[in-house]
C-alpha cells in the first residue's frame, strides 16, 4: 500500500479530519489526523474519608493509601486491594497527568493541537496527591494544561482542548438521563476549578468524549441540554472538539 493510500485508510479508520499532516496528496491535497489523549483513574474506594479535615466526601487516591491498613472489614486485608502507590507512581502516568501534553504540544507545528479527556475522578485523585506532595505530584500539577489551553493556532483555535467527559468515566447510554446529566454537571465543576476556567463555564469546551465511543441520540440530547455541542469534523488549523456523534435521530443515515 502506498503512502498516500495508507494515510487515507488511517484517516478513514479514525473517522476524523484533524491537525497533523500525514503525507502529501496530489494537486496540493493534504491528509490530516488528530491526536487524542484519554486520561482516567477511578475513585478506588468510595468510602467516607477520615483522612484529614475533609470528612464530608469520599476518599481520593492519597486518602485511600493512608487509610488502607485500617480498612480491613474483618477480612485481614487492607482495602482497596489495588496498589495505588504503584499505579499513580508510574513515571509515564506522573508525566501524562501533569505536564506531558503541554511538552508534546510544543514539539509539533503551531497549527496543530490535541484534545484531552481528563476524567473528574482523576482530577480529584491528582489534586489530592498534589496537595499532599506525594508520589511526585505537586501543588502545581495543573500548570501544564492550564498553560497549553491558552495557546492558539494561527486561525485562533485552542491548541489544547480539554473536552467534556463524565466525572466517573460512566457509560452514558446505560445511565438514567438524570444520572447522566448529573455526571456532566459534576465533571464541569471539577473542570473549571482544575483548569482555571470561568466559574460560569462560559469557556468550557464544546466537545465531549463519549465513554467507549458509545453515543446514541439520547446521549446527544442530554449533552445539548447541558450546553455541550458535538461537532465531528474540522478543517486544518481547526482542532476537532470531539469524536463523531450523530446529531439527528435518523438511523438510515451515517453519523455526521
Amino acid at each position: 500500500m502506498g503512502s498516500r493510500s495508507a494515510a487515507a485508510a488511517l484517516t478513514a479508520a479514525l473517522g476524523l479530519t484533524g491537525l497533523l499532516p500525514v503525507s502529501p496528496g496530489t494537486a496540493g491535497e493534504q491528509v490530516y489526523v488528530t491526536r487524542f489523549w484519554h486520561l482516567h483513574q477511578p475513585i478506588y474506594w468510595p468510602e467516607w474519608n477520615s483522612n484529614g479535615a475533609q470528612t464530608g466526601r469520599v476518599q481520593y487516591a492519597w486518602d485511600s493509601i493512608v487509610l488502607k491498613s485500617s480498612q480491613t472489614y474483618g477480612t485481614g486485608s487492607g482495602h482497596p486491594e489495588n496498589d495505588l502507590e504503584a499505579i499513580f507512581g508510574l513515571d509515564d502516568r506522573r508525566a501524562a497527568y501533569q505536564w506531558r501534553p503541554r511538552d508534546s504540544l510544543q514539539l509539533i507545528d503551531p497549527a496543530g493541537g490535541f484534545q484531552v479527556s481528563y476524567s473528574g475522578s482523576l482530577i480529584d485523585d491528582i489534586r489530592n496527591l498534589g496537595a499532599n506532595g506525594q508520589l511526585g505530584y505537586s501543588t502545581s500539577w495543573w500548570d501544564g494544561n492550564r498553560q497549553a489551553r491558552t495557546w492558539n493556532t494561527p486561525s485562533g483555535r485552542s491548541r489544547l482542548d480539554l473536552v467534556g467527559f463524565t466525572y466517573h468515566h460512566s457509560l452514558g447510554p446505560l445511565l438514567p438521563k438524570e444520572v447522566f446529566r448529573k455526571e456532566l454537571q459534576i465533571f464541569k465543576q471539577a473542570w473549571w476549578k482544575a483548569w482555571n476556567g470561568n466559574m460560569d463555564l462560559s469557556d468550557h469546551s464544546k466537545g465531549f468524549f463519549p465513554t467507549e465511543m458509545a453515543g446514541p441520540v439520547e446521549v446527544v440530547v442530554s449533552l445539548l441540554r447541558v450546553g455541550t455541542a458535538c461537532p465531528s469534523r474540522r478543517a486544518p488549523n481547526r482542532p476537532a472538539r470531539a469524536s463523531p456523534i450523530p446529531l439527528r435521530d435518523d438511523r438510515s443515515r451515517s453519523p455526521l
